[in-house]
């Protein structure tokens, strides 16, 4: 697989972080390789998009209502954002988003927004 702009994610390499990922690889019984730390979640969608988009070739899909981050870092990255609203009762229908979706797409944001306390649940049509 060809990636665009990253070949390493060890952007914070010290012996602390090490550390880190190996006491997380043991308590999740995961491979130290697959753990991935970063400053908050901006920074882990930033690599995201850095390391399975190309800028000016690909695009992103964002379910709507959304956190605004994705398009803001999917246009810093020249990345074409998609959106695909959820309908009146805040249900995502898989066939719209699947519409959406072509041969450039490489990611489909599906974290919704709570609209209230009493927001309904959201439902995969």
């Amino acid at each position: 697989m060809k990636v665009p702009f990253i070949t390493s994610c060890n952007r914070y390499n010290t012996e602390e972080v090490e550390k880190l990922k190996q006491e997380i690889s043991r308590i999740y019984n995961t491979d130290f390789s697959n753990i991935l730390l970063t400053n908050g979640s901006a920074e882990a969608i930033d690599l995201l998009l850095k390391m399975c988009c190309f800028p000016s070739s690909n695009n992103v899909i964002g379910v709507e209502p959304t956190r605004s981050i994705y398009r803001k870092l999917a246009q810093i990255q020249g990345v074409c954002y998609k959106k695909v609203y959820v309908d009146e009762n805040f249900t995502i229908n898989a066939s719209t988003v699947l519409r959406s979706f072509n041969n450039f797409t490489k990611i489909i944001f599906l974290f919704l927004i709570h609209i209230s306390q009493q927001a309904k649940v959201f439902n995969l049509k």
